[in-house]
């Protein structure tokens, strides 16, 4: 996108020339084109902040098994242009998944200039059919331009007078089985596994199943409500495990495997050197090698017999 986030905002007195400059808040973007302007020979228009492609955006994917409505959308803008009439308007475009954009100009609503003056926006939604019980990712634009030829130079902060510059109000709701859990991980200590996962949205317990073999998970443990467990080492031995989240709608698909426990160290295997003879009173000279299977790190020994066959 055209809008450029990282081409402006100084700290006061800290401008490129060495003199004072005003600070510029949080999220700052501005065109990189036509001088950072947000109007258009003849006037801006939203016709041409959509060819120039002039938003910021943002996306929303419900998780799985969960169904999301939008109900409205806080947010607010400060514009830094010190001059009279060169107000900023406001348009939002919305779609779901890759589907067609939906428009929707923000009506009554201007972003005075001012290096401290703040324009809170608050968007009501609830009546977009279209954002009611979406289980599909949506993405959100919120487009910016001058109806005036000139506002160049001064970027625009995503900034509200209070609480987070961006806050996306709805409301969930469980549709369907959990999603597949991930990042579960394992370690021993103190004789015990300690067990973790990434939590799942619309779970109401979760099951975690294990054994000693990938193909034999025939130990289950249910009912748990957070994720995590903590059990005793049941023996010096590999120990595979999977978690599924579980809700009224049933359980949903089990991580992936997690192997977590010793094994028995197994001893490294020297590589043959075949046979080998030399003259009496003469040196020979070879290598040796072996691998381990472990991974351990090898070091080498050689003993002889006290009296040399002859």
């Amino acid at each position: 996108m055209i809008l450029d986030p990282d081409n402006y905002g100084f700290n006061p007195g800290t401008g490129p020339n060495g003199v004072g400059c005003h600070y510029d808040g949080k999220y700052v973007f501005m065109p990189s084109d036509d001088g950072g302007n947000f109007g258009a020979a003849g006037g801006g228009s939203i016709a041409n902040a959509l060819s120039r492609d002039l938003f910021v955006g943002f996306s929303v994917m419900p998780a799985a098994g969960q169904s999301l409505s939008i109900s409205g959308i806080d947010t607010g803008f400060q514009y830094s242009f010190g001059g009279e009439g060169r107000t900023l308007l406001l348009h939002l475009r919305y779609r779901l998944g890759e589907g067609d954009w939906h428009d929707l100009p923000v009506s009554g609503y201007e972003i005075l200039p001012g290096f401290s003056t703040t324009n809170d926006v608050s968007i009501p939604l609830s009546q977009e059919s279209a954002l009611q019980d979406i289980s599909v990712p949506v993405e959100f634009r919120f487009y910016l331009y001058s109806a005036q030829e000139d506002a160049r130079y001064h970027p625009v902060s995503m900034y509200r007078s209070e609480g987070a510059e961006l806050m996306l109000r709805g409301s969930v709701e469980t549709v369907g089985v959990p999603g597949v859990p991930s990042g579960l991980r394992g370690v021993i200590q103190n004789g015990q596994i300690m067990l973790a996962w990434n939590p799942l949205a619309g779970v109401d317990r979760y099951r975690l199943r294990w054994g000693s073999s990938a193909f034999n998970l025939g130990n289950v443990v249910d009912d748990l409500s957070q994720a995590s467990l903590v059990m005793s080492d049941p023996a010096i031995t590999a120990f595979f495990y999977t978690v599924e989240g579980v809700n009224s709608f049933g359980a949903g698909v089990a991580s992936e495997l997690c192997r977590v426990g010793l094994t028995a160290n197994r001893a490294p295997v020297l590589i043959g050197i075949g046979a080998k003879s030399v003259a009496p009173g003469q040196t020979i000279t070879f290598q040796i090698a072996a691998t381990d299977e472990d991974g351990d790190a090898l070091q080498y020994a050689a003993e002889g017999p006290q009296t040399p066959d002859r």
